[in-house]
């Protein structure tokens, strides 16, 4: 009486029960944590993966008789879930990146120079504004580079005066205020050389109130000349350098004059042109300068933080397009991750009806993918996974970037199967896992039934063997 009481049918739903108890709390358990860490989510929207889930041999309390006679069991249903996790994860993850990039296609535009040998973009150029625009550089900026020498120089006598020499440096900034140094140098008793080496000291050491670094440099003549330069380009970097005593007359080569950058810019108002439309869709060519061939403004206008880098004069085009080698890619690994996750729940919709439930869910979406969603290359299929047809995308893009932007943003497809992702995260494992308890539960009523044959047997011969046997009373969680 008292082993039938004990090993009821009732004692061993209560243990299966207990089991799916189990991974109920765990499943909790890991969806809090899930939660907590998406609060603080780098990126927008990701879904911070769930710990894994340990083994049945490090999770299941070493008392249970049952559950060490069925480990394998229990793994294969820890395993699942774990790859549930995964898989979800995953696709939830790419699924966000692609809604965000859909959503900020037309904020994130990238500077395309055709003729890179002409210019490229610069690091921080950060247009606002889509356009093309064909570019002709007609003048390189240039810094001045002279050369500094007394009338009638003859380096073997000394042709400056004894008594002192006083030299005059000018020049405008860049907000057209001038800038002058006065350099006085004495002269008694030292030569030509000396002399000049003492004037290239005064300028180097007033260089950066001054924009000039100076040297003493050699002619083919071998003899010692003063040489001067501006540190940046520009008319307004140009300089002179003079005598002021009337006694010492000094002469200024120029080796290379101050210079703008002078360039031609012709805007095209049409993102699409054909032949026909090529020449009455330019704006008039305006010619700008600029004094720096680095960070130069093409379209002040209407895309000012639209810069570019000079490197030399010839023609170019300057596009100013969406991102869409990135959408390519982050659209092809959606579609992969989506089939991915979609195999693996068809395979396992047996395991339970949380699975089935998140597999019809997703299977119901796509199948309402319109024919403008084909169209631009992403059409559903039968057994619910998606094709990407990754050349026609590309040519859409070219063709129209923003339609494809806007029949993404329509299907709702990234953005709905995020929503999914995070849905099937909240399933309760005995949910994902329902029809593996039922399978264990007849499990459990069989080993039942052949533990309780053995003790009955036992304990015929020895009762008392029933409470001495710590395997009895282990037999419950």
């Amino acid at each position: 009486m008292l082993i039938s009481s004990i090993y009821s049918p009732y004692q061993v739903h209560r243990t299966t029960q207990n089991w799916a108890s189990y991974f109920n709390r765990m499943s909790y358990i890991q969806n809090v944590r899930a939660v907590r860490q998406n609060n603080s989510a780098q990126e927008t929207g990701a879904i911070t993966p769930v710990p894994k889930v340990p083994s049945v041999t490090q999770t299941l309390p070493g008392r249970s008789l049952f559950f060490q006679a069925n480990k394998k069991v229990g793994q294969d249903s820890l395993d699942f879930l774990a790859e549930y996790q995964e898989k979800l994860h995953v696709l939830g993850n790419s699924a966000n990146r692609m809604r965000n990039l859909t959503k900020e296609f037309q904020a994130k535009l990238e500077t395309a120079i055709q003729d890179k040998k002409i210019a490229a973009a610069t690091p921080d150029s950060h247009p606002v504004e889509r356009g093309v625009y064909d570019v002709k550089v007609e003048q390189l900026a240039q810094r001045q580079i002279s050369t500094v020498r007394p009338v009638n120089q003859d380096n073997s006598k000394p042709t400056f005066r004894d008594g002192s020499l006083e030299v005059t440096v000018n020049r405008t900034d860049k907000g057209g205020n001038p800038v002058r140094a006065e350099i006085r140098v004495d002269t008694q008793g030292k030569t030509d050389e000396q002399v000049k080496a003492d004037i290239v000291s005064q300028i180097n050491a007033q260089s950066d109130t001054l924009g000039l670094k100076a040297s003493v440099v050699r002619d083919e003549n071998r003899q010692p000349q003063i040489r001067v330069e501006a540190k940046e380009t520009g008319k307004s970097n140009a300089f002179t350098i003079t005598s002021m005593d009337g006694k010492n007359e000094l002469e200024m080569d120029y080796e290379q004059l101050a210079q703008n950058l002078t360039y031609t810019v012709q805007k095209d108002t049409t993102s699409d042109r054909t032949s026909t439309q090529q020449a009455a869709s330019k704006e008039p060519p305006v010619t700008q300068e600029a004094e720096s061939n680095q960070g130069v403004v093409i379209d002040p206008k209407e895309n000012p933080d639209l810069k570019i880098d000079v490197k030399t004069v010839g023609k170019t085009q300057v596009k100013v397009e969406p991102n869409t080698e990135d959408l390519v890619k982050k659209t092809s690994d959606f579609v992969k991750q989506y089939n991915k996750t979609m195999d693996f729940l068809t395979k396992n919709a047996d395991r339970g009806v949380g699975v089935s439930k998140v597999k019809d869910t997703m299977t119901k979406h796509i199948n309402k993918l319109g024919r403008s969603m084909k169209e631009i290359g992403v059409s559903a299929n039968d057994d619910g996974t998606l094709s990407f047809d990754e050349k026609r995308f590309q040519t859409q893009l070219s063709r129209n970037p923003d339609n494809v932007r806007e029949t993404l943003e329509r299907s709702n497809l990234a953005d709905q199967t995020y929503r999914n992702t995070r849905s099937g995260l909240q399933q309760s494992s005995a949910s994902l896992l329902s029809n593996d308890y039922v399978e264990t539960t007849k499990q459990a009523t069989a080993f039942n039934r052949y533990y309780v044959q053995g003790l009955a047997a036992v304990s015929a011969s020895s009762p008392a063997y029933l409470f001495q046997n710590p395997l009895f009373f282990n037999l419950y969680i």
